[in-house]
Protein backbone atom coordinates (compact mmCIF):
# COMPACT_ATOMS: atom_id res chain seq x y z
CA UNK A 1 0.00 0.00 0.00
CA UNK A 2 1.24 3.70 -0.91
CA UNK A 3 1.87 5.75 2.13
CA UNK A 4 -0.36 8.83 1.76
CA UNK A 5 1.56 12.08 1.49
CA UNK A 6 -0.22 14.08 3.85
CA UNK A 7 1.27 12.16 6.54
CA UNK A 8 4.70 13.88 6.03
CA UNK A 9 5.93 15.63 9.32
CA UNK A 10 7.58 17.89 7.18
CA UNK A 11 5.23 18.86 4.61
CA UNK A 12 2.12 17.17 5.24
CA UNK A 13 0.65 18.12 2.20
CA UNK A 14 3.58 17.36 -0.80
CA UNK A 15 0.44 17.84 -3.18
CA UNK A 16 0.51 21.76 -2.46
CA UNK A 17 4.13 21.75 -4.76
CA UNK A 18 2.03 21.51 -7.90
CA UNK A 19 -0.20 24.80 -6.87
CA UNK A 20 1.28 28.09 -7.37
CA UNK A 21 2.10 30.48 -4.69
CA UNK A 22 0.32 33.24 -4.04
CA UNK A 23 0.67 37.03 -5.13
CA UNK A 24 -0.71 39.51 -2.81
CA UNK A 25 -0.67 40.57 0.57
CA UNK A 26 -4.32 38.33 1.51
CA UNK A 27 -2.61 35.08 -0.28
CA UNK A 28 1.16 35.97 0.92
CA UNK A 29 3.89 35.64 -2.35
CA UNK A 30 5.58 32.47 -0.73
CA UNK A 31 2.30 30.43 0.99
CA UNK A 32 1.12 27.49 -0.52
CA UNK A 33 -2.78 26.33 -0.37
CA UNK A 34 -5.36 24.63 -2.13
CA UNK A 35 -8.56 22.90 -1.32
CA UNK A 36 -7.61 19.60 -1.02
CA UNK A 37 -9.68 17.87 1.36
CA UNK A 38 -11.49 15.88 -1.57
CA UNK A 39 -7.98 14.29 -2.38
CA UNK A 40 -6.07 13.97 0.72
CA UNK A 41 -7.39 10.76 2.91
CA UNK A 42 -5.75 13.11 6.23
CA UNK A 43 -8.40 15.83 5.38
CA UNK A 44 -11.20 13.18 5.09
CA UNK A 45 -9.95 11.65 7.93
CA UNK A 46 -10.36 15.40 9.33
CA UNK A 47 -13.55 16.02 8.11
CA UNK A 48 -14.94 13.56 10.11
CA UNK A 49 -12.90 13.61 13.75
CA UNK A 50 -15.50 13.46 16.42
CA UNK A 51 -14.10 16.74 18.62
CA UNK A 52 -14.07 18.73 15.14
CA UNK A 53 -18.01 17.88 14.21
CA UNK A 54 -18.55 18.15 17.86
CA UNK A 55 -17.09 21.77 17.98
CA UNK A 56 -18.89 22.37 14.43
CA UNK A 57 -22.01 21.19 16.28
CA UNK A 58 -22.21 23.16 19.30
CA UNK A 59 -21.71 26.20 17.66
CA UNK A 60 -23.20 26.25 14.34
CA UNK A 61 -26.72 23.96 15.53
CA UNK A 62 -28.31 27.41 16.89
CA UNK A 63 -28.06 29.10 13.19
CA UNK A 64 -28.83 26.10 11.23
CA UNK A 65 -30.87 23.29 10.01
CA UNK A 66 -28.07 20.90 9.42
CA UNK A 67 -24.32 20.81 9.89
CA UNK A 68 -22.94 22.50 7.01
CA UNK A 69 -19.96 20.88 4.77
CA UNK A 70 -16.79 21.01 6.52
CA UNK A 71 -14.35 22.96 4.57
CA UNK A 72 -9.98 22.00 4.85
CA UNK A 73 -8.00 24.20 3.40
CA UNK A 74 -4.42 22.98 4.21
CA UNK A 75 -1.63 25.53 3.69
CA UNK A 76 2.10 25.74 3.72
CA UNK A 77 3.56 28.58 4.84
CA UNK A 78 7.16 29.69 4.74
CA UNK A 79 9.52 30.59 7.23
CA UNK A 80 10.52 34.10 5.25
CA UNK A 81 6.69 34.70 4.02
CA UNK A 82 5.11 38.03 5.74
CA UNK A 83 2.26 38.13 7.83
CA UNK A 84 -0.87 38.04 6.24
CA UNK A 85 -3.40 40.70 6.12
CA UNK A 86 -6.25 40.85 8.77
CA UNK A 87 -9.28 39.01 7.36
CA UNK A 88 -12.47 38.40 8.13
CA UNK A 89 -13.85 35.08 6.88
CA UNK A 90 -17.41 35.94 7.33
CA UNK A 91 -16.65 39.28 5.05
CA UNK A 92 -17.74 37.10 2.07
CA UNK A 93 -21.42 37.47 2.48
CA UNK A 94 -21.63 41.03 2.65
CA UNK A 95 -23.94 42.59 4.16
CA UNK A 96 -27.00 40.36 2.54
CA UNK A 97 -26.62 38.22 6.02
CA UNK A 98 -27.08 40.07 9.37
CA UNK A 99 -23.97 40.50 11.31
CA UNK A 100 -25.86 38.89 14.42
CA UNK A 101 -26.12 35.62 12.07
CA UNK A 102 -23.21 33.38 12.74
CA UNK A 103 -21.97 31.92 8.97
CA UNK A 104 -18.64 30.58 9.63
CA UNK A 105 -16.78 28.49 12.65
CA UNK A 106 -13.21 28.95 11.59
CA UNK A 107 -10.56 27.31 13.38
CA UNK A 108 -6.82 26.61 13.13
CA UNK A 109 -5.38 23.27 13.52
CA UNK A 110 -1.64 22.38 13.07
CA UNK A 111 -1.74 18.57 11.55
CA UNK A 112 2.06 18.76 11.79
CA UNK A 113 4.64 20.28 14.02
CA UNK A 114 3.78 24.30 13.34
CA UNK A 115 7.01 26.89 13.56
CA UNK A 116 5.57 30.26 13.06
CA UNK A 117 8.79 32.37 12.79
CA UNK A 118 7.56 35.59 10.64
CA UNK A 119 3.76 35.34 12.76
CA UNK A 120 2.75 34.85 9.40
CA UNK A 121 -0.70 33.10 10.81
CA UNK A 122 -2.21 35.44 13.47
CA UNK A 123 -5.21 35.74 15.53
CA UNK A 124 -7.35 38.52 16.62
CA UNK A 125 -9.37 37.23 19.12
CA UNK A 126 -12.87 38.58 19.27
CA UNK A 127 -12.26 40.58 15.90
CA UNK A 128 -15.21 39.02 14.13
CA UNK A 129 -16.85 41.23 16.17
CA UNK A 130 -15.22 44.51 15.24
CA UNK A 131 -16.14 46.97 12.56
CA UNK A 132 -15.15 45.76 9.58
CA UNK A 133 -13.12 48.81 9.17
CA UNK A 134 -11.46 48.56 13.00
CA UNK A 135 -8.06 47.21 12.51
CA UNK A 136 -5.81 45.91 15.40
CA UNK A 137 -4.14 47.34 18.40
CA UNK A 138 -0.53 45.62 18.18
CA UNK A 139 -1.28 43.89 21.66
CA UNK A 140 -4.66 42.65 19.97
CA UNK A 141 -2.82 40.21 17.97
CA UNK A 142 -1.48 36.57 18.54
CA UNK A 143 0.85 34.70 16.87
CA UNK A 144 0.00 30.88 15.88
CA UNK A 145 2.65 28.51 17.25
CA UNK A 146 1.17 24.62 17.14
CA UNK A 147 -1.34 25.47 19.90
CA UNK A 148 -3.93 22.97 18.51
CA UNK A 149 -2.36 19.94 17.04
CA UNK A 150 -4.98 16.73 16.24
CA UNK A 151 -3.34 13.24 17.10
Amino acid sequence: MKKDPSTKLSRPFSILRCFPTGENLFWGFKLRESDVDSRSPKCQELALHPLINSLCETYLTPYSNELPKLHFTPSYASDCEDPQILHRDRGVWGSYVNRSIETQFSTIWAISQFHNNQQTTQNGSGSHKWDKDRQPNENEMVSCHNASRIQ
